[in-house]
């Protein structure tokens, strides 16, 4: 099987299928981001990826004082996915690591998805965050203000991992989603920071995200209806960063691979993200 996030985008794909079908009202920009067979080790400082850069806004890595690193691992673990993957393993401090992607094209709705591995023992965390602000570009932790999606996954004795999420100015604490470490995931994100509720289609259904609200879906399980974080009702989303932090002996470690972003829900064909051909 070979993948089509591996020949275009999704704006390419929908334009063919246009050739076929009615497809009024197609605009939004869906980027796919796989790392490709790039390959590389980053210690230390600041670095902006060229390549592998994103299709649609700003890639940059940050190691900070606390040790850790990330690499882009060719072969990387194959089932997580194909080709390079990128593995980040934490600071282990309030220093943290982060990778980043900034400044794409803004919505105030939003798809992103990707593919996540957990591992490295019972110390430290990591977390996503989605929204915008200067926190996706700078060497900085993060914002409450800054955030419309936020998610931490803090590594356990015994392969465990607590879950939490951002919801307005607090955590949540036990989060209700189940994650372990050594699982591969598929997390997908349906927000909407808009004044009224939005719908997106998946798997031939249409679902419905009310406004300030997302829907997480992680290995085709549904977790619908959850509160945003601090982010400003009504500001577009253009930025999402993963921070890696408070692994004693630097052992917290993240496997990612094959993100999509962007996007408007009421115009993403979201369907032909979960397409494949031989």
């Amino acid at each position: 099987m070979y993948s089509l996030y591996r020949v275009l985008s999704l704006r390419a794909v929908a334009s063919i299928l246009c050739m076929s079908f009615s497809c009024a009202g197609i605009q939004a920009a869906i980027n796919t981001y796989d790392f490709q067979t790039t390959t590389g080790v980053y210690t230390a400082g600041v670095t902006i990826l060229n390549p592998p850069a994103p299709p649609d806004g700003t890639g940059r890595i940050r190691i900070g004082s606390q040790a850790g690193s990330f690499t882009f691992a060719n072969p990387g673990n194959p089932a997580v996915g194909t080709d390079s993957e990128l593995v980040g393993v934490a600071a282990s401090g309030a220093s943290v690591n982060k990778f980043s992607v900034y400044g794409y094209t803004a919505d105030k709705t939003f798809h992103t998805r990707f593919t996540m591995l957990l591992t490295g023992g019972s110390s430290g965390y990591w977390q996503f965050f989605q929204g915008a602000g200067s926190m996706y570009s700078d060497n900085n932790s993060w914002t409450g203000a800054q955030i419309f999606t936020g998610i931490e996954w803090a590594l356990g004795a015994g392969g465990t991992v607590s879950t939490r999420r951002r919801v307005a100015a607090s955590w949540t604490s036990p989060d209700t989603t189940t994650f372990a470490q050594n699982t591969v995931y598929n997390i997908e994100i349906y927000g909407n920071n808009s004044t009224a509720a939005a719908t997106y289609s998946r798997g031939g259904n249409t679902y419905t995200v009310a406004a300030n609200q997302w829907d997480m879906w992680v290995n085709g399980t549904r977790y619908a209806g959850l509160a945003k974080g601090s982010l400003a009702n009504d500001t577009n989303v253009d930025s999402f960063v993963f921070m890696g932090g408070s692994s004693t002996g630097n052992v917290a470690t993240i496997i990612l691979d094959d993100f999509l972003y962007g996007g408007d829900l009421a115009t993403v064909p979201v369907s032909v993200s979960q397409f494949s051909v031989e």
